[in-house]
């Protein structure tokens, strides 16, 4: 009973580490971006790595214990990564744009993620290599805690850099605005969006902590 009890704070605990990881990431990318149409395939990628990240990890067997539950907090921030690398690629290939693209919008969206292959592509998939090179030695390390979270970092790691140049490129060159290029009025705006909802949510959670509703922690304790 005692056991099942911890494993069950364990998962609460996760859980909400999660969700603020997630709203945080969600904000700074919408600040970074600028646009909706950038920040949802971004948002879509980290729910995808992420899910199948927890898959795979379900799969092996592995139990719900301390080194998981830090890790999926860190999961979320190092999901982003290659992918918000690939959509400065491409708003950094909006300032190049030839004439002849400048016509048709999906041309433009295929012109743009493809140059954001080129820009960025190198560089990631060096990165993804020497993140996960730099893992190895921790497999084989006799602390235990140690050894999960390098296998943990490393299938990470592997997944992102391998969605980011699938998933999140797809998605780039579907969704993605075409003609838009980052200005300082769209970054205010997005500015003025993400402070708006940050102040919503917390006027909603002060409501909730009045009429009597208990908000969880990422601690195990609520408010």
């Amino acid at each position: 009973m005692a056991r099942t009890l911890i494993r069950g704070r364990r998962v609460q605990s996760a859980l909400c580490g999660l969700v603020l990881s997630l709203l945080i990431c969600v904000a700074a990318v919408a600040v970074f971006t600028t646009h909706i149409l950038l920040l949802l395939p971004v948002l879509l990628s980290i729910l995808g790595i992420v899910c199948l990240v927890v898959t795979i990890m379900y799969w092996s067997g592995w139990e719900m214990g301390a080194v998981e539950a830090i890790s999926l907090s860190i999961l979320v921030g190092s999901s982003v990564d290659y992918c918000v690398h690939l959509v400065e690629g491409y708003l950094l290939a909006g300032e190049n744009l030839p004439p002849h693209q400048a016509e048709d919008a999906r041309s433009q969206r295929q012109w743009r993620t493809l140059e954001a292959v080129r820009h960025v592509g190198v560089a990631i998939v060096s990165s993804a290599l020497t993140t996960v090179i730099a893992t190895v030695p921790l497999f084989f390390c006799i602390i235990a805690p140690f050894a999960k979270f390098g296998k943990i970092v490393a299938l990470n790691t592997g997944v992102s850099i391998l969605y980011t140049l699938t998933v999140s490129t797809a998605l780039l060159g579907i969704m993605a605005p075409g003609s838009f290029t980052r200005t300082r009025t769209s970054f205010l705006k997005a500015l003025g969006a993400v402070l708006l909802t940050g102040a919503l949510g917390l006027g909603a959670c002060l409501v909730l902590l009045r009429s009597g509703y208990k908000i969880p922690l990422p601690a195990g304790a609520s408010l």
